[in-house]
């Protein structure tokens, strides 16, 4: 991931007039789907308002809470907040209570059963916890519902984690989906949620069980995302799927690269909730996310809209410019439970109907990506030829607990790596930086021997992660031969092909 700062529309793409018009009607249902949860929002404020009673008024003015900062622990909270992390209880204060009282107080729908109302209120209580330990009121977490969507497939995996149901949630993303900043593992967003999901969503009377895959990398763009999530994700069939990713880095190809990630999950059958977080002076992608959201009628949460708008210093939230803290993974946490439990609070209305894919992507090529994989000598690609020569292996290198590249290693004075495959669209070849490793040319020619493209990388500067060559496209299963020369020790994890 690299401190990438400005980002565009994806609306400035191109679309083809049918796709246009398929987009447009699907962009309809966002303020359709969205309608009712902030009707609910306002009625909980208006409550909130009218019920709270006198706290201190030393409070500092720009406190978050309207009675003070949170530093007075709340100790008939200890109880409760049991599940939402494995450290002490967040440190509150009074005003805290009165913001659990308030949001204990909202009518249930007369739709819900007893044991749902039980559930719903433990939900309730645990999340106005959870967003003071960020410093969010209620108030201020609301903005962070952009969208409820189609929550029809998220309704029907609460149903069964509800009837008792092991369910599996899984996590896609980067280095902030998997919790680089956070003091301890199940201080990040992600361990977060799978606690929030098992102290809230269970039989009554019983603990949620609910298992957990999160296949965030550091360092990972939309582009490593869509080649890898196969084999890190989808095969180990999650029920919902949390997805998110800081910042798009390019215009083109990341661009495809998401459309295809949410095609692909939707496609196998889950539910997809995205995740919009933000870095240092609003950095972030919200204008990405959204409009194809939209279109897909998926879910979305936006942290970074609920901290902009709360304009709390992302000094106080974040270790760096990028990483959120202890603090900014409970916001994150915060915003996304809210919209779980309003998915809960409006179950009974929530029907139990089919998911219905979009018949056209929503841009030009947004699906391009929707048989993507990496390659490597123990996963080959059907037809390929590979030639390591005097001066390449196989070799492996190991970049997270659940994923090692099989690729080839190769030290400068030998023979080049030499690759020859066909029936693909796209490609890339993804080599391993470190400082372990040097540089490298790359050569890509066509069957008549022209030149597609030829560059020099650098493969030693930064930690250790994989970094894709750039793409190449529009081959129509044309075989084209891939030369890769080191003047260094060089890493090839593999090839990126779609």
């Amino acid at each position: 991931m690299q401190g990438i700062r400005s980002f565009g529309q994806v609306r400035s793409l191109h679309l083809p007039l049918a796709v246009s018009a398929e987009r447009d009607f699907h962009m309809k249902k966002l303020s359709q789907r969205t309608l009712p949860l902030l009707l609910a929002g306002l009625l909980f404020a208006a409550a909130s308002c009218a019920g709270s009673p006198t706290v201190d008024s030393g409070a500092a003015p720009d406190s978050p809470f309207p009675g003070g900062t949170p530093e007075a622990a709340v100790s008939d909270t200890e109880d409760r907040t049991a599940g939402l992390t494995a450290s002490n209880e967040p440190e509150t204060s009074v005003s805290i209570k009165t913001e659990v009282k308030n949001m204990m107080d909202r009518p249930f729908s007369d739709k819900l059963s007893d044991g749902e109302r039980v559930l719903l209120r433990d939900a309730r209580e645990k999340l106005t916890l959870l967003a003071g330990e960020a410093g969010f009121t209620y108030a201020q977490l609301l903005p962070s519902q952009i969208s409820m969507g189609n929550s029809a497939r998220v309704a029907d995996v609460m149903r069964r984690s509800l009837a008792g149901e092991s369910i599996r949630i899984g996590i896609l993303g980067d280095s902030i989906g998997e919790g680089a900043g956070a003091s301890a593992a199940d201080r990040s967003w992600a361990q977060r949620i799978r606690s929030y999901w098992n102290a809230s969503f269970h039989p009554v009377g019983r603990e949620g069980n609910a298992d957990f895959v999160n296949a965030s990398i550091g360092s990972n763009t939309l582009t490593h995302i869509v080649h890898r999530m196969g084999s890190d994700l989808l095969d180990r069939k999650p029920d919902i799927v949390f997805f998110s990713e800081w910042i798009f880095h390019d215009r083109t190809w990341d661009c495809r690269a998401f459309e295809s990630i949410l095609y692909r999950l939707l496609d196998s059958g889950c539910a997809v909730v995205a995740v919009i977080v933000t870095g240092e002076n609003g950095a972030n992608s919200t204008d990405d996310f959204t409009a194809v959201t939209a279109y897909y009628d998926i879910p979305t949460v936006s942290y970074a809209e609920a901290f902009d708008r709360a304009g709390f210093a992302f000094a106080d939230y974040a270790v760096d410019t990028i990483h959120p803290n202890d603090r900014g993974y409970a916001g994150i946490t915060a915003a996304i439970g809210l919209y779980l439990t309003s998915v809960l609070e409006t179950l009974p209305e929530i029907p139990d109907e089919p998911y219905v894919m979009p018949a056209a992507p929503w841009q030009e090529k947004g699906r391009c990506f929707a048989d993507a994989d990496v390659y490597g000598f123990s996963h080959p690609y059907p037809g390929w030829t590979v030639d390591t020569g005097s001066g390449f292996a196989s070799g492996s290198v190991r970049l997270s607990d659940f994923r090692t590249y099989n690729g080839w290693r190769g030290t400068a004075g030998g023979d080049p790596l030499v690759i020859t495959v066909k029936g693909m669209e796209n490609l890339s070849v993804l080599l391993c930086s470190g400082p372990d490793y040097g540089r490298c040319t790359v050569r890509i020619e066509d069957e008549a021997g022209r030149v597609l493209s030829e560059s020099e990388r650098d493969c030693s500067a930064g930690w250790v992660y994989a970094w894709p060559s750039g793409f190449l496209t529009d081959f129509d299963g044309r075989a084209v031969r891939i030369t890769i020369t080191p003047a260094g020790t060089v890493m090839v994890c593999g090839l990126m092909l779609s």
